[in-house]
């Protein structure tokens, strides 16, 4: 992906950081720290595959990716 600002500039990773902002969020704060690293890893494997498939977007108009994939005509 290209960047998008200067280098060393906050627009540079203002995607990647509203990410981190909403895993904390949504699950690192709520189920507190994990215990083990196997723990740490599988609530984060299960929060990216919750975020990429079912959790609503508003970048595709609050549709999951999944939604959006059935409705879109340049998905298959």
């Amino acid at each position: 992906m290209a960047s998008i600002g200067a280098r060393k500039s906050a627009l540079d990773n203002a995607a990647m950081e509203s990410w981190f902002a909403s895993y904390k969020t949504e699950e690192l704060y709520p189920g507190g720290q994990p215990h083990t690293r196997a723990q740490a890893r599988q609530r984060l494997f299960a929060y990216v595959w919750e975020y990429n498939t079912q959790r609503r977007h508003s970048s595709l108009g609050y549709a999951t990716p999944h939604g959006y994939a059935a409705q879109s005509s340049t998905c298959p």
